[in-house]
C-alpha cells in the first residue's frame, strides 16, 4: 500500500460513521447521535466500532441519481406512514386507560372512543369508474379530436379561440382531477353528540304539515319508500321526539329524511298551497343532522328491517345530493343485509303475514333499484345478481289484488305499475353493464350484436310500459308528463349506450347518433317542465335522470360535431348547456357544478373548432351551407382569454403547444366521468 493510500484510509476512518440500524436498512444516516431515522422509528441508535468489523474485501456499488431520488421518495413515504401511525396511536386508549372488570365479573364491556375526541376527515381519493361511464366514452372523442388537430391546417391550429377553448378544458380537467369533491356524506365532519336538536322545527308544525300529506292522494309517493304508511312515520317521529339523542340511529336517519323531504318543498305542499318559505331556515339544519347521522352509521350493523330502510333512504338522499360514491357504499351495505335476511328469496307462501311480506319485499326492491342503477353509472358489478334472486314484484301486486276492492285500488295499481317500470329499467341497466361493458362481458362480436339487439327490443318494450303507465293523467295529476319524460331520457340514453357497444353492427354509429339526438330533444322538453314546476323538480330531474344514468349522449354529439361539422348537433349541445346553466351557482352541489362547467367547456371547444374549420374551408373555397356560414360569422370575433388562464402562455405555433400539452387528455380527459 502506498503512502497516499494509507493516508486516504486513515482519513476515511476518522470520518463519522453511519449507525448500525441505518446500515442494515441501507438508508442514508445523518450521523448524529442519535440519528433522525432512529428517532423517528423509536429504536436505539448505536454505532459498532470499526475495530469490531471483520475485514473483508468489498466491491464498490455505484448508485445513480435516479435511484437516490427513488430512495428519497421511499423515505418520505415511510415518514408520512410513521406520522400517521403516531396520530392514530395518540387517539387510541391505552390498556391502562381502560377500566378493568372486577375479578368476579366474566363479561367485558367495550366503550368506543367518542368521535369528537379525535376528529378525522376522510381522505378524498379519485374514485374508480368502469367502462360504462363517461370515462370510457370520452376516450373516442379524445382520439378523434387529437387526430383532427394534428391533421388540421395552420389556420385552425393557430386559431386563438380554439387554443383558448382547449386550454380552458385542460384547466378544468386538471383542477377537477387534482381537487376531489371537498365534502362527501361519508366524511367525518362531526359527531352525534354535537347536534343541537333545539334547532329543529317544532313538533306541532311538523305534525300540521303531515296532515296535508295524509289527506293528499299522492301520499304513497312519500310512504312507499320510507315508511309503511303515515302512521308508521308518526310512530317513529314520536320515538324520536321523546329522546332524539338516544333513539336508534336508523330511526333518526328515517325521520331526518322525512323532514328534508317535507320542508324543502314537495308536490303535496305545492298542491296544498302551503307557504314553505317560513321553513327555509330549518332545511340546512335537517341536512346537517342527516349528513352527520349517515357519516356516523356503522356499516357492520345488525340485519334488521329498520337498518335496511335507513341505509336505502340514505342512499337515495346521497343520489339527491349527487354523491354517487356514497350512495354506492350505502346501497351495497343494504344489499348485504337483505341477503343476510334472505329477502332475495322471499316467497308469499312461506310468510304467515302478508303485510310483513309486502313490507320486506318493498324494502328489497328499493335496494335493488338503486343497486342496478348505480352499477351502470359507475361501471361496477351490482351486489344483487339476477340469477340469485327468486322473489318477484308480481307477488306484491297479487297480494294487493287479493285484498279485495277498496277506494285505493286504482291508486295502488298505478303505483305498482310505476314500481314495475322502475325495476325493469334498473334491471336493464344492470344487464347492459354485465353483458356489454364488464371485463367478463361478451367478447364475440356476433354474440354482442345479438345481445345488443335483444336489449334494443327490451328497451322498446319498457318505452311502451312507460307510455302506458303515464297515459292517464289522473293519478299523478299535473306531474304525469314530467315523470314520463324523465323516464324517457334514461331510456333513450340506454339506447345510445347499447348502440355504442355494437360497433360492428350495421348503422350502429348512425343509430347511436339518432338515440343521442332523441335524448337531447326529450331532455329539452322535460327541463322546461321542471323549470316551470319549481327548483325542487329541477334538482330531482338532474340527480335522478341525468346524473344517475351515464349521460353518454352529450359526448356522442360532441364527437360528431367535431368530426362532421354537424351544426344541428352543435345546436343541441348549445341548448343542453343553456338548460343546465342554473347549476353554475356556488349554492348548488359541487358535483353538479363540475358537470355544468365541463359540459360548457366541451361545448365551447366544439363551437370554436367548428368555426375555425369553416373559416379554413372558406379560405380554400370549400362550399358551405347557410347554417355553417351563420356559425362562422357568429364566431368571427376573437373572444378574450379566460381570466383563469392568465398564467398560461401560448406560442404562435399551435403544433408546438399541442405536442407539449395534448397529453393531458390521455388521463385528465377521463375526469369527465369522475364527477
Amino acid at each position: 500500500m502506498t503512502d497516499s493510500e494509507d493516508g486516504a484510509t486513515a482519513f476515511s476512518r476518522s470520518l463519522p460513521r453511519a449507525c448500525d440500524v441505518c446500515r442494515v436498512r441501507k438508508i442514508r444516516c445523518d450521523k448524529t447521535t442519535p440519528c433522525s431515522n432512529c428517532k423517528t422509528a423509536g429504536v436505539i441508535c448505536k454505532i459498532t466500532s470499526r475495530s469490531n468489523d471483520i475485514t473483508k474485501p468489498r466491491s464498490r456499488v455505484l448508485i445513480s441519481n435516479q435511484y437516490e431520488q427513488k430512495i428519497d421518495r421511499m423515505e418520505q413515504r415511510l415518514e408520512s406512514i410513521e406520522k400517521l401511525l403516531q396520530v392514530l396511536a395518540s387517539g387510541t386508549r391505552t390498556p391502562s386507560e381502560c377500566k378493568q372488570p372486577e375479578s368476579g365479573s366474566s363479561s367485558v364491556t367495550f366503550t368506543p372512543t367518542p368521535s369528537s375526541s379525535l376528529p378525522i376527515r376522510t381522505p378524498q381519493v379519485e374514485q374508480f369508474e368502469g367502462e360504462s361511464s363517461l370515462v370510457a366514452h370520452s376516450r373516442q372523442a379524445h382520439e378523434a379530436l387529437q387526430h383532427l388537430l394534428e391533421a388540421a391546417p395552420m389556420t385552425i391550429r393557430n386559431d386563438p379561440n380554439t387554443v383558448n377553448a382547449l386550454a380552458s378544458l385542460r384547466y378544468l380537467l386538471e383542477k377537477h382531477r387534482s381537487e376531489p369533491p371537498s365534502i362527501t356524506l361519508l366524511s367525518r365532519m362531526g359527531s352525534l353528540s354535537d347536534l343541537q336538536h333545539s334547532e329543529l322545527p317544532p313538533r306541532d308544525e311538523v305534525l300540521r304539515l303531515f296532515t296535508y300529506v295524509e289527506a293528499d292522494d299522492l301520499n304513497d309517493m312519500f310512504t312507499w319508500w320510507l315508511f309503511d304508511d303515515v302512521e308508521d312515520f308518526y310512530r317513529m317521529y314520536d320515538e324520536f321526539c321523546r329522546s332524539p339523542s338516544t333513539c336508534p340511529l336508523a330511526t333518526s336517519v328515517l325521520v331526518y329524511c322525512a323532514l328534508c323531504w317535507l320542508l324543502e318543498g314537495n308536490p303535496i305542499m305545492q298542491r296544498a298551497g302551503v307557504d314553505m318559505s317560513k321553513y327555509a331556515d330549518y332545511v340546512p339544519v335537517c341536512y346537517k343532522h342527516l349528513a352527520t347521522c349517515i357519516s356516523s352509521y356503522n356499516l357492520f350493523v345488525e340485519p334488521t328491517d329498520d337498518n335496511i330502510a335507513a341505509l336505502s333512504s340514505a342512499a337515495a338522499f346521497a343520489i339527491y345530493t349527487a354523491d354517487i360514491n356514497a350512495a354506492w357504499t350505502l346501497t351495497s351495505t343494504a344489499a348485504r343485509l337483505c341477503q343476510s335476511l334472505g329477502y332475495h328469496r322471499l316467497i308469499p307462501s312461506r310468510s304467515s303475514d302478508g303485510g310483513v311480506y309486502v313490507k320486506r319485499s318493498m324494502l328489497f326492491w328499493s335496494v335493488y333499484f338503486i343497486d342496478k342503477s348505480l352499477s351502470l353509472r359507475l361501471g361496477r358489478a351490482s351486489a344483487l345478481q339476477d340469477f340469485d334472486i327468486s322473489t318477484s314484484p308480481k307477488d306484491v301486486i297479487n297480494i294487493w289484488k287479493d285484498q279485495g276492492p277498496g277506494p285505493f285500488d286504482y291508486k295502488h295499481d298505478k303505483l305498482m305499475e310505476w314500481l314495475a317500470l322502475s325495476l325493469e329499467m334498473a334491471k336493464i341497466q344492470g344487464a347492459i353493464y354485465d353483458r356489454l361493458y364488464a371485463p367478463g362481458g361478451i367478447k364475440s362480436l356476433s354474440e354482442r350484436q345479438r345481445q345488443g339487439q335483444e336489449f334494443i327490443i327490451k328497451i322498446h318494450e319498457v318505452l311502451a310500459m312507460n307510455q302506458k303507465c303515464f297515459e292517464e293523467p289522473g293519478w299523478l295529476q299535473e306531474y304525469t308528463s314530467f315523470y314520463k319524460e324523465s323516464s324517457d331520457v334514461i331510456l333513450y340514453s340506454l339506447f345510445t349506450l347499447v348502440y355504442r357497444a355494437m360497433p360492428e353492427a350495421a348503422n350502429a354509429q348512425q343509430l347511436s347518433l339518432q338515440a343521442a339526438r332523441s335524448t337531447m330533444q326529450v331532455h329539452y322538453s322535460c327541463s322546461k317542465k321542471a323549470e316551470f314546476m319549481g327548483s325542487e323538480f329541477k334538482l330531482e330531474y338532474m340527480t335522478w335522470s341525468i346524473m344517475l344514468c351515464p349521460f353518454t349522449s352529450f359526448i356522442v354529439l360532441f364527437r360528431n360535431v367535431i368530426t362532421d361539422l354537424n351544426i344541428s348537433d352543435l345546436k343541441l349541445l348549445e341548448d343542453f348547456v343553456a338548460s343546465i346553466e342554473w347549476l353554475n351557482d356556488k349554492s348548488q352541489r359541487e358535483p353538479l357544478q363540475r358537470f355544468q362547467q365541463l359540459c360548457h367547456a366541451f361545448y365551447n371547444l366544439a363551437k370554436h373548432f367548428v368555426a375555425a374549420r369553416l373559416r379554413a374551408d372558406n379560405e380554400h373555397n370549400v362550399p358551405t351551407d347557410a347554417s355553417q356560414m351563420l356559425v362562422m360569422d357568429t364566431m368571427q370575433q376573437t373572444s378574450g382569454y379566460d381570466a383563469s388562464l392568465n398564467d398560461l402562455a401560448f406560442p404562435e405555433d399551435f403544433q408546438t403547444w399541442m405536442d407539449t400539452n395534448m397529453d393531458f387528455m390521455n388521463d385528465n380527459w377521463l375526469a369527465f366521468g369522475t364527477l
